[in-house]
């Protein structure tokens, strides 16, 4: 399996590798760790230098709902 890296972009500017099968399944790993995050985090994913994706987690409403 391939390596990627989860970059955060906010205020930490850490990174951490990961092993995914592919693209999809490390978006999968990256949106787990914004589960619990304040909003604003980013996290891009990068493979072989490349950003492939970035996400962010989204503001929440007071029910817990996402705000778009």
């Amino acid at each position: 399996m391939p390596w990627y890296q989860l970059k955060y972009l906010s205020s930490i500017d850490a990174v951490e590798t990961v092993e995914a099968a592919d693209p999809d399944e490390a978006e999968g790993l990256a949106r787990l760790r914004l589960l619990f995050s304040e909003p604003g985090l980013a996290i891009a994913i990068v493979c072989d230098g490349c950003e492939l994706r970035r996400i962010i987690q989204q503001p929440r409403d007071r029910a817990g709902d996402l705000q778009r």
